[in-house]
């Protein structure tokens, strides 16, 4: 390392960094990131033998909790509601790039429609079930909860309902819930 601070190669710190297409200027903007979502901070224009080191912090936190040559990183659950920035320094250079805070990480969007089934007067309910329209799960998630229906049991049309398919049960998690229908279909009989 030179003794003259004056001849530091700064290429490191006069670069531009970007973060999933949101980190412009040396700063990250993480808003409309969600739970689930992969980070990726890229540095345009670093010296090519320049080793970047990649330092994740949540909350401002003095210490990161991720550091190293990776520039991704995969939001998680304790993520969740906390806001995260990201450092970039370059072995062997001087001085770092300014970290870049975005917004608190958002619940994961995600559409559910209940599907409808049918049954015929007399009988057992069909189970109630429901299918993601848009969005998608974290890997080894599940939605916590079980829809209802509206009461009655002539034969007719009733409205399928969220139930305690909520945002509250899954925080993680802004659920859109869009309702189905069960049908009770007339039983058939024959008269002698």
């Amino acid at each position: 390392t030179p003794s003259d601070t004056t001849n530091y190669n700064t290429a490191a710190v006069d670069v531009e960094v970007t973060v999933s297409a949101e980190f412009l200027e040396g700063n990250v903007l993480l808003e409309g990131n969600q739970y689930g979502d992969t980070l990726t901070a890229t540095v345009i224009g670093a010296q090519e033998e320049a080793k970047l080191v990649y330092s994740f912090y949540r909350n401002g936190e003095t210490e990161p909790f991720q550091t190293g040559g990776n520039p991704e990183y995969t939001l998680k659950a304790e993520d969740f509601g906390k806001t995260i920035s990201v450092k970039v320094t370059a072995e062997g250079y001087a001085g770092e790039l300014t970290p870049g805070y975005g917004t608190p990480i958002k619940p994961r969007d995600i559409s559910v429609k209940a599907d409808s089934p049918s049954k015929t007067y007399g009988k057992e309910d069909p189970s109630l079930t429901w299918s993601i329209l848009t969005g998608s799960l974290v890997e080894g998630d599940q939605l916590k909860g079980k829809l209802t229906r509206e009461e009655g049991e002539d034969a007719g049309t009733y409205k399928i309902l969220q139930g305690t398919l909520t945002n509250a049960n899954n925080p993680c998690y802004a659920i859109t819930f869009l309702s189905g229908t069960l049908t009770i279909n007339k039983a058939q009989y024959t008269v002698r």
